[in-house]
């Protein structure tokens, strides 16, 4: 069990039951979607386990050094958003008169 569904309760509560739906519905096609396209292309290039898979795109015309600094951006970029978003939400909150 991640932190993604230990905060669901908070979600919905804050977005309604309409729009936590919503947002559930749309974050679960997207998710169908990214396990469809990785099962082609495992297909595709033969890969039975993931690292595989990531091994043998990278090789190609789009990996390399460059494939492989653009892939470590994306996933810097992903762990520090949420550290900074936090951040930023608790100087709000420390800066609201009581």
């Amino acid at each position: 069990m991640g932190a993604g569904v230990l905060s669901l309760p908070f979600a919905f509560y804050a977005a309604g039951w309409a729009g936590g739906l919503l947002a559930t519905a749309t974050v679960a096609s997207i998710e169908a979607f990214t396990l469809y396209v990785l099962a082609r292309y495992a297909e595709v290039t033969g890969s039975a386990t993931y690292s595989g898979l990531v091994s043998a795109l990278l090789q190609g015309d789009a990996g390399g050094l460059a494939g492989r600094w653009a892939l470590d951006a994306r996933l810097l970029a992903a762990a520090v958003a949420p550290c900074a978003a936090t951040q930023l939400r608790t100087l709000e909150v420390g800066r609201r008169p009581v």
